[in-house]
């Protein structure tokens, strides 16, 4: 009996001791690596560093945006009704395009929506209120598709210089 338990004893030490080498990776196929080998370390924190993707830079995602946004609005005003804060169905279109370029921007972007209206040459007292509320407008549309209220900033600038028809509209800028 006493001998059946030393040889169960020692087909566990062997046992042990092959599954310690299987782990270490000295037996598995491809490795050839030696018993008692050491495994390759880690690389270096700095060398992780360099491993990463470099990190965009945020003036160069800045100037993509703008340039984005500014195609957008070249080629499809954001324009309103005259006389109105109402925006036309072509400007909600492009209000939410460029809001949706807005929300997938980084974090740190920030935009400012000016609003202008049509220069009729007698400029009115009420002239600056509607610019300020056609801005607030499209900010308010740049709410809905989930741009952050903090990252906007709407501005009146009153009557536009050119035709009646483009003079309806705002701009975007991103800061």
């Amino acid at each position: 009996m006493d001998r059946i338990k030393a040889t169960n004893a020692v087909a566990g030490i062997a046992f042990a001791a092959a599954l310690v080498a299987g782990c270490s990776g000295g037996q598995q196929q491809g490795q050839g690596g030696q018993e008692g080998e050491v495994p390759p370390a880690a690389p270096a924190p700095e060398q992780q560093q360099q491993q990463q993707p470099p990190k965009p830079d945020p003036g160069a995602a800045k100037a993509a945006l703008q340039q984005q946004i500014d195609q957008a609005l070249q080629q499809r005003p954001i324009t309103f009704e005259p006389d109105t804060a109402n925006l036309t169905e072509q400007g909600k279109q492009t209000a939410t395009k460029a809001a949706e370029l807005a929300k997938s921007a980084p974090q740190e972007l920030r935009f400012t929506i000016a609003g202008f209206i049509a220069n009729t040459g007698t400029p009115k007292p009420q002239d600056q209120e509607l610019s300020q509320q056609r801005a607030q407008a499209v900010a308010d549309k740049f709410k809905e598709a989930g741009v952050p209220a903090e990252r906007l900033e709407a501005v009146g600038r009153g009557a536009a210089q050119g035709n009646q028809e483009s003079d309806r509209r705002v701009e975007i800028q991103v800061m």
